[in-house]
């Protein structure tokens, strides 16, 4: 609350409604429409949250969670003495940040430090007894799945990419898709709840504007979610795809980025941990490099021709995640992927395929729980099943091969944290370098147009 408190008079400070009597509510509503303001003060916002989750990580010997609770009472019993004070409001913001992102760290750490505790199933949460329950019909649904022809290396992808279960998957398979640049299509991501959510849509009507139907596509990723084990770059997705269906929801205009640093935030208050989970990391970096670069780099081309187009898009879209991503490949594993950009010609379409079919079953799920044997379920899961098989397989073999080619990747990388650090501070001067160039030729482009020989006979003519 104190945080609301301290946004609200912010942003009566910034759009000079001092001397109106203004709600929270109505001065939170309208900070969610200045999309400018809280995008640059949500990025400044989660950059303090995660110094106060870093600090707390690696020095919980030093400040314990009582600790931080302390200071966080004293700085919020010094808001409310300095409430007068916008600057001193603005400034305790950020402390605020850096100290709660410390408090729930350090207490998230408490919480796993201390020794296993055993439940029975009456003492768990409904939350708990849920993913048991998702977990046991996820094992029953693999177990036909398997009856239906779908074995070895091929149910080991389509576990992993559809159920989020990587257990089935060999190390050859992923040695394999990792030197192919392809090792991202087997973790649930934003690639995968974005194909299932459009998929939804339209079997919901195709109306992206209708209440009812995002709200229904929203409560089914979030039960698909609970159903594969809620991991992180899951969680991710749907925590921004919800964002964005709000924002769809209330009619408003909502910037990818500003959507994204939301996400963001909601994640890392409710496990400050994930900071640290390399899909997540991972995530965030692919999704938030092609909001930043997809539009600098399709600007470069413009092709005539839908198929064309199709192929630029794509080149553009995987490109702009390479920039993000590249550095933590290489940081983490040494290694980077050379044909990454053709591989994801074969990923997204058969990623795409594999999840609609693999929705199919889902759809058809209660026969499969079941009997496969029930007609006309027989006919329309073997031949699902068949599909599936067939795609994974042409995916595998193409992956494969990729592998084998000359120069496919380059192993034996060793990047230091500092470069790391380096790395991503030229991308982002690079980034502000194109943003800066591109408001100087549209304020040029705008004063030649107010120049120009036309507007100035009207001048004249006034």
């Amino acid at each position: 609350m104190l945080l609301f408190v301290i946004l609200g008079a912010k942003v009566i400070k910034r759009c000079k409604l001092c001397k109106k009597k203004q709600s929270i509510f109505r001065i939170l509503m309208y900070l969610c429409a200045q999309h400018k303001v809280t995008l640059h003060m949500n990025i400044r916002m989660n950059i303090i949250l995660s110094a106060g989750i870093i600090i707390a990580r690696y020095g919980y010997d030093q400040m314990p969670p009582v600790l931080w609770l302390i200071l966080l009472l004293v700085m919020t019993g010094m808001a409310i003495i300095l409430r007068k004070w916008i600057l001193s409001q603005h400034i305790l913001l950020y402390i605020c940040m850096f100290l709660l992102g410390g408090l729930l760290t350090s207490y998230q750490e408490y919480r796993e430090r201390k020794p296993d505790t055993y439940f029975t199933i009456d003492e768990l949460s409904e939350l708990d007894r849920f993913q048991i329950t998702a977990q046991e019909r996820r094992a029953e649904t693999e177990q036909k799945m398997k009856g239906l022809g779908i074995e070895n290396e091929d149910f080991g992808v389509i576990a992993a990419m559809a159920l989020g279960d990587k257990t089935a998957l060999d190390k050859d398979t992923k040695e394999v898709y990792s030197v192919a640049g392809a090792s991202h299509v087997l973790a649930v991501s934003g690639l995968h709840i974005s194909i299932i959510f459009q998929l939804l849509i339209m079997l919901l009507g195709g109306n992206r504007r209708h209440i009812f139907i995002i709200f229904s596509a929203l409560l089914a990723i979030w039960m698909y979610v609970l159903f594969i084990g809620m991991p992180a770059s899951a969680v991710r997705s749907a925590t921004m795809l919800s964002v964005y269906g709000f924002v769809m929801m209330t009619r408003r205009k909502g910037e990818s980025l500003h959507l994204l640093s939301t996400a963001l935030t909601f994640m890392l208050l409710w496990n400050p941990l994930y900071l640290f989970d390399l899909s997540f990391q991972m995530s965030f970096a692919a999704v938030g490099s092609i909001i930043v670069f997809m539009p600098l780099l399709s600007s470069l081309y413009h092709p005539a021709h839908r198929l064309s187009q199709w192929i630029w898009s794509m080149l553009c879209v995987s490109a702009a995640a390479q920039i993000g991503t590249l550095p933590l490949i290489t940081y983490y594993f040494g290694r980077i992927s050379c044909y990454s950009l053709l591989t994801t010609f074969i990923a997204i379409p058969a990623a795409t395929g594999i999840l609609y079919l693999c929705c199919m079953l889902m759809l058809l799920s209660p026969f499969l729980l079941l009997s496969p044997t029930v007609a006309p379920a027989s006919w329309l899961t073997s031949w699902i099943a068949k599909a599936l098989v067939s795609i994974t397989h042409f995916a595998n073999t193409a992956f494969h091969l990729i592998s084998l080619a000359p120069g496919a990747s380059i192993d034996g990388i060793h990047l230091p944290l500092p470069a790391l650090f380096c790395i991503y501070a030229v991308i982002g001067l690079v980034y502000a370098g194109w943003v800066r160039i591109k408001r100087i030729r549209n304020k040029m482009a705008r004063s030649q147009e107010d120049f120009s020989p036309k507007n100035a006979l009207f001048m004249n003519h006034r």
